[in-house]
């Protein structure tokens, strides 16, 4: 596993705070096999509410299981699952109707980078994503980068398909929110994607994974 730390300058871009103002949007997610959809108002950049009454109570359900796994397909569709282990499980039954281009390099198959800021900004890390993917149980101990992480991108090897997947806690514990990769990824800010109900991943993240699918 190859690891660089940098630092720059870049300020910082995150998302400024929507100052008391209510926004109607669409959400669309699946869960158990099911297709679920509502319209929302959001307060503030936090308190989520679906107006179809029973979408928001499986919704808020949801949002508060402490190991909640959300994953993103590589069309932007959300799925949840009620823990990580589901979500692998869920991958592994599709992997088998899946027949990717599975020719394989020996070694190195691409490379992540964690931004500390929005829009790639601020210190960052740079990890090599072996053929295997890539596994950091901490990012503190020895990076000094838990609950750091605002953006980040990947680029691998165009014959893999790839899974980035962030965890609240060390060691692949807590919540997570995971995104299909089929060749490569920029995820401008964290703080778009809601871990629950009231918060995002936003400077959230204490351990980290690529696998492959």
């Amino acid at each position: 596993m190859g690891l660089v730390l940098y630092s720059c300058n870049n300020e910082d871009f995150d998302v400024p705070v929507n100052n008391g103002s209510s926004v109607s949007k669409k959400i669309d997610f699946t869960y158990q096999g099911k297709s679920y959809t509502s319209t929302y108002q959001q307060v503030n950049d936090s308190v989520i509410v679906l107006e179809d009454s029973k979408v928001n109570k499986l919704y808020q359900d949801l949002m508060s299981l402490p190991d909640l796994a959300i994953y993103y397909n590589e069309d932007g569709r959300m799925s949840f699952f009620d823990d990580f282990k589901s979500l692998q499980a869920d991958l592994k039954n599709k992997r088998n109707t899946y027949s990717p281009n599975t020719a394989k390099t020996a070694g190195y198959s691409g490379e992540i980078y964690l931004y500390e800021h929005a829009g790639a900004g601020g210190s960052y890390l740079k990890f090599v994503v072996e053929e295997n993917g890539l596994y950091i149980p901490d990012l503190g101990i020895p990076y000094n980068f838990n609950d750091r992480m605002s953006s980040f991108s990947i680029s691998t090897n165009a014959s893999y398909r790839y899974t980035v997947n962030i965890f609240r806690d060390p060691h692949y514990g807590g919540r997570s929110i995971s995104f299909a990769v089929p060749q490569g990824l920029f995820i401008n800010n964290l703080r778009d994607y809601r871990m629950s109900s009231s918060g995002s991943w936003n400077d959230q993240a204490s351990s980290l994974s690529v696998t492959v699918n």
